[in-house]
């Protein structure tokens, strides 16, 4: 998914891969506290998993399920990705997974890992680190960082964008196939950097979603949009994914992830 520029139509398609399996473990914890954009009001943290929650982790590390495609992103079509796995330099974990892209103007490419149907989930805390080298840094148009989930024949796209060029997080309106700018601001990331990302989610019925909250680097960023779900004949699923979009000059992005988990619960 993709936002061409700053007019015109969006053009979108989304792709999905192959399966994956869950780890069940103890909650997650979170200690201490964040604040908002004014720096003025002390706020909780992401929430603590119960323990009955599903655990999908370290899933830069995983060997299959994934799929990928530039031609299906939105934007302008090139060959030139790839992504590469373990890691060790830049890392966190010691195991760091990279995605590039190099292209002619505009150019995107999306990669997808599928997790399978978790049907009772209906909480999605989705917790990475993102790390740019000092030129994708300068040069990223927007990047995205989206969970799905199919069920009973609805689809959520709980899809995310940060468009660095315009210094806004985007959330997707599934039903309405549009990108909707938040109030949360997105200025280019420092490069040679960890940078924390955290987005919480909930299904609150069984054809609506809602984006709750956003931390980057443990800054709450509050969202509270609810969107519907669309129609779909994809089968029940849940999935990740990730996309970079390319500037106007096609200059080449490099971006690695560490520390992915995804909780449902």
């Amino acid at each position: 998914m993709r936002r061409i520029g700053f007019l015109g139509p969006l053009s979108l398609v989304f792709l999905i891969a192959c399966g994956g399996s869950p780890v069940s473990n103890p909650p997650l914890t979170h200690s201490g506290s964040a604040t908002d954009t004014t720096g003025s009001t002390a706020l909780s943290l992401p929430p603590v998993p119960p323990s009955t929650a599903i655990f999908f982790r370290s899933i830069q590390d995983a060997t299959d399920s994934w799929s990928d495609c530039s031609d299906c992103s939105g934007g302008a079509s090139t060959s030139s990705y790839s992504t590469t796995p373990f890691l060790a330099t830049p890392s966190l974990s010691g195991s760091s997974r990279r995605f590039s892209i190099e292209g002619p103007a505009w150019a995107s490419a999306l990669w997808i890992h599928k997790l399978g149907a978790q049907n009772s989930a209906s909480h999605f805390l989705l917790d990475l680190y993102v790390y740019f080298d000092a030129a994708s840094a300068a040069s990223v148009w927007s990047a995205e960082y989206d969970v799905w989930q199919s069920v009973g024949g609805h689809k959520m796209m709980m899809g995310t964008q940060c468009v660095f060029a315009t210094n806004e997080w985007d959330v997707w309106d599934s039903a309405n196939n549009r990108w909707v700018s938040t109030s949360a601001p997105c200025p280019r990331f420092s490069p040679a950097a960890w940078h924390h990302i955290q987005w919480y989610a909930e299904r609150i019925s069984p054809t609506q979603y809602r984006f709750n909250a956003l931390f980057v680097d443990d800054l709450l960023l509050p969202i509270n949009i609810v969107f519907e779900a669309e129609p779909t004949d994809w089968s029940d699923d849940v999935g990740i994914q990730w996309q970079l979009d390319q500037n106007a000059n096609g200059d080449p992005i490099h971006q690695w992830v560490d520390k992915v988990t995804l909780t449902l619960w």
